[in-house]
């Protein structure tokens, strides 16, 4: 069962990628144009030379950090929809560190990209501490962000660190870039992106800490009553992720950019989430969809070129790809349907709705404030759960194989009775 599952989260990107390619080169044929030659072309121009190459990895580079800050974030249960705010603010920090700080060199290059995580972080760190202890949206706070960080940078690049007439900064001393790779367009910055990629992955998966932000996230109610910290997991959710999104801003800016101008990092925070919900939440597959999606818009403009297929015929086959990921997802329950806390939470996006059993454990009735048989779940007994009202929510996805030393876990308590002996009872 494990097993199957884990194909099937393998399955559904391929399939959903084949599917879009398909109703694509429908469209070419409808256009006039050979499918296989303009499919042949968007090869050529992602994948037909190292310099093609190079400049595919330039372009995913930017797209790969924004899409581990919304696998990172999710991962815990929170929506943070402000990579791009916290992408734009590292890259402010940056910017004004390369040009003002007067340091050059590897010194610099550090100090930048400090900079520039630090600033992502705390500007993500807003979104959290909002969530957490005014109990708001994060999803309409980071979005909000998100435009609070564009205009910022408008006053940046066009008054405060203006570069002449011409409403743009400075450009970063040469000396402060990133280096390119064997010539090419790339920068040392992609391998920083793989760095972070496979830091994310050997802590979600092989860490203690790891395993705890999961469980919060597939269960934020039942990870509380084990005794996790739910709290400073949410926090360090949205830190570490806007600090994710904010060295992709630094690294962009020392990397391809060089300098703060008009529509710089537009569309990345999105196009980021996208790519995490196609990775199937998964860091290294996160890496390879972000690689797949740059290749199609270098590729199709090549493939214009060629055929005259417009480029926009590439857009249509990534929404395709977002649309078909996103089905396939839902489809999977057997009545086709989420629960409320599965639509807020992608990380359990396959869960379903199966009707309540001792299978689905005794701490589902108790989210929904109901009495628990007795033989539910061993150790635990009968009785609606002291929630509180605010805390309640609909939860009726069976606990996957790899949580249940989390839901067997027994919250005990110890108190002193009058003669100084212990009594300890279970919840």
């Amino acid at each position: 069962m494990k097993n199957s599952g884990k194909l099937v989260s393998f399955l559904v990107p391929i399939i959903s990628i084949l599917l879009a390619f398909v109703i694509g080169c429908i469209i070419m044929a409808v256009l006039g144009a050979n499918p296989f030659v303009a499919l042949e072309s968007l090869w050529i121009g992602a994948f037909g030379s190292l310099r093609n190459v190079g400049t595919t990895l330039a372009r995913s580079t930017p797209l790969i950090f924004t899409s581990l800050c919304a696998c990172f974030a999710y991962r815990c249960g929170v929506f943070n929809l402000g990579g791009e705010g916290q992408f734009l603010m590292g890259s402010i920090v940056c910017c004004y560190i390369a040009t003002q700080s007067g340091i050059e060199g590897l010194p610099a290059i550090l100090l930048c990209l400090v900079g520039g995580a630090v600033a992502g972080g705390l500007w993500s760190l807003i979104s959290g501490l909002l969530k957490v202890y005014r109990g708001q949206n994060e999803m309409i706070i980071t979005i909000m962000l998100n435009y609070v960080a564009t205009l910022f940078m408008g006053v940046v690049y066009t008054d405060w660190l203006r570069d002449g007439s011409v409403p743009q900064t400075q450009a970063v001393p040469e000396a402060t870039q990133l280096s390119r790779l064997f010539g090419l367009r790339v920068t040392s910055a992609f391998v920083i992106a793989l760095a972070v990629g496979l830091l994310v992955y050997y802590f979600l998966f092989y860490t203690s800490k790891g395993f705890q932000l999961r469980a919060v996230g597939l269960n934020m109610t039942a990870a509380e009553f084990n005794g996790f910290a739910v709290k400073k997991y949410i926090l360090m959710s949205f830190i570490v992720s806007g600090a994710i999104a904010g060295l992709g801003g630094s690294a962009e800016l020392l990397g391809t950019q060089f300098r703060l101008i008009n529509g710089f990092g537009n569309g990345y925070g999105f196009d980021g989430v996208a790519m995490a919900l196609i990775g199937q939440l998964h860091p290294l597959a996160t890496i390879v969809v972000a690689i797949f999606f740059a290749a199609l818009r270098v590729g199709s403009t090549t493939m214009q070129a060629a055929t005259g297929v417009p480029t926009s015929v590439s857009d249509i086959i990534q929404a395709l790809v977002i649309v078909f990921t996103q089905y396939s997802s839902r489809a999977g329950c057997p009545d086709g349907s989420d629960s409320p806390d599965t639509a807020r939470n992608p990380a359990r996006r396959r869960c379903c709705n199966p009707p309540l059993s001792a299978a689905a454990g005794c701490s589902n009735l108790r989210a929904a404030g109901r009495t628990a048989p007795a033989h539910s779940v061993p150790g635990r007994s009968a009785g609606p759960a002291a929630i509180p009202a605010h805390r309640r929510r609909w939860c009726r996805c069976p606990v996957p194989d790899w949580m249940e030393p989390v839901r067997n876990l027994k919250i005990v308590k110890i108190a002193l009775s009058s003669d100084g002996k212990s009594n300890v009872t279970e919840k």
